[in-house]
């Protein structure tokens, strides 16, 4: 989390978070990807080569039960 770099987009726009690995955040670091969802109501992540199905899911599950379309 030291490394992140959380950049306030337009007004009510959100947040671009640099310097987090999604596939390898552990859950205090998915709790402050909350937080920041919770206070920027959107969030673009970049830098996400490698993110699996399983990584997808994984992430998706902290921020509560997926829903399959």
């Amino acid at each position: 989390m030291n490394d992140w770099t959380v950049t306030p987009l337009a007004a009510s726009l959100g947040a671009r978070i640099d310097g987090v690995r999604l596939n390898e955040a552990s859950e205090v670091e998915l709790g402050v990807l909350q937080d920041l969802l919770d206070e920027h109501h959107l969030l673009l992540v970049s830098g996400q080569d490698g993110f699996s199905v399983a990584d997808h899911i994984r992430v998706g599950e902290s921020f509560g039960d997926p829903y399959v379309h």
